[in-house]
């Protein structure tokens, strides 16, 4: 599109050149038509005829080259605009990669710490049910010696 632009603004200043040469042999016909201008009245007139059309197609031209030079000014804004608009998607796109990479490491972290936390309960948990076993032994040992302590006692009594 840029190319486009280009080619029909330089298609432009060429056609302007061609028409500013025209213009200018033109303008020397029209000396030398109005040096003569008794004796050619009528091919005078048509001259200032086709000075009028080129000055019509001049102006259309001119017209034309201002409506491509604005064409361009907005193009040239809406590119600096979406060049700045990639340059902030960039540096967002950057910011939430790190950002999403220093969640990763959290996770990983968070993972290795529940992994050892699950480690660590299942050890405690293993020395609970291994100390209330031992407890229930001692419950069952002592109440053995109580009972016997009982039986003995009360025989010694007896006695």
């Amino acid at each position: 599109e840029k190319k486009t632009s280009k080619n029909k603004l330089n298609k432009s200043k060429e056609e302007l050149s061609e028409y500013h040469e025209r213009v200018r042999k033109l303008e020397e016909n029209l000396q030398s038509v109005e040096n003569n201008y008794k004796d050619n009245l009528d091919e005078n007139e048509l001259f200032q005829l086709q000075v009028s059309q080129l000055q019509e197609e001049l102006e259309a031209v001119f017209t034309e080259k201002t409506k491509l030079l604005e064409s361009l000014d907005d193009l040239k804004d809406k590119e600096r605009a979406l060049s700045q608009k990639l340059d902030e998607s960039n540096s967002t796109n950057t910011k939430l990669s790190k950002h999403i990479q220093g969640l990763k490491t959290e996770l990983e972290l968070s993972s290795l710490q529940i992994n050892q936390l699950q480690e660590e309960l299942e050890d405690i948990f293993e020395k609970y049910n291994q100390a209330n076993k031992f407890d229930l032994e001692m419950f069952k040992t002592s109440y053995q010696i109580s009972s016997r302590f009982k039986t003995a006692t009360s025989i010694l009594r007896k006695s």
